[in-house]
């Protein structure tokens, strides 16, 4: 497009530096990309997540959100008593986070929090609850 054509504030269309060349009926086509970002909205790929013990558990997260932030997106916290157990694995894939938990104890048992922020304003997040499955001579 010619740098001389703009669009005001105002979304009005206007030509500067007007000569005589530009009298008549013309047409000239611009395309335009508008790219809306917005804040992440997450869902769990499951719920519940069921693991017997000694296996690995894998809870993903998946979020609506433009950008997607390459690395550290998302985010695992355990919401039960302490803190989150060893053996535990943060990972991400585009717009999917991944908390791995290797040979899952009963000890693993319970709810954990997914958080996904893009630094667009507010993060979202979604609660996922594991239940680990032990045999009953376990108990």
């Amino acid at each position: 497009m010619d740098p001389r054509y703009h669009f005001t504030e105002s979304t009005q269309f206007e030509i500067w530096n007007v000569t005589r060349r530009d009298t008549g009926v013309g047409s000239d086509n611009t395309s335009i990309t508008l790219d809306v970002q917005y804040a992440p909205s997450v869902k769990m790929e499951e719920d519940p997540v069921y693991v017997d013990v000694g296996e690995t558990a894998d809870l993903f997260c998946v979020a609506d959100a433009n950008p997607i932030i390459d690395t550290d997106m998302f985010s695992w916290k355990w919401l039960g008593e302490g803190e989150m157990e060893e053996m535990v694995e943060q990972s991400q894939d585009e717009a999917t986070g991944q908390l791995t938990i290797q040979r899952a104890t009963r000890a693993h048992a319970g709810h954990y929090q997914c958080t996904a922020d893009n630094n667009i304003a507010p993060p979202a997040n979604v609660a996922v609850q594991l239940v680990v499955r032990c045999e009953s001579n376990e108990l």
